[in-house]
């Protein structure tokens, strides 16, 4: 769970600067700008989760689980 937490607390920034630079970029847009931004972001979520699902898989000592990581990609797909 902490390279989890880590990688929240690393996307909190790196949104704030996404929204930052579109709003700087074009003011008049800038709602249906955050917009399309969200959704982009929302629909690569999915991609994302098998790369970082052996991270999530792993307990509290940093020893994987087998039997939970099979679970998450018997949910997965």
């Amino acid at each position: 769970m902490m390279p989890a937490m880590a990688m929240s607390c690393a996307a909190q920034p790196s949104g704030d600067l996404l929204q930052a630079s579109i709003q700087a970029s074009s003011p008049v847009h800038e709602i249906p700008s955050c917009v399309v931004a969200t959704a982009a972001v929302c629909t690569a979520i999915p991609a994302v989760i098998p790369l970082s699902a052996k991270w999530v898989a792993e307990r509290a000592d940093g020893v994987p689980d087998p039997a939970l990581e099979a679970q998450l990609w018997k949910e997965i797909g």
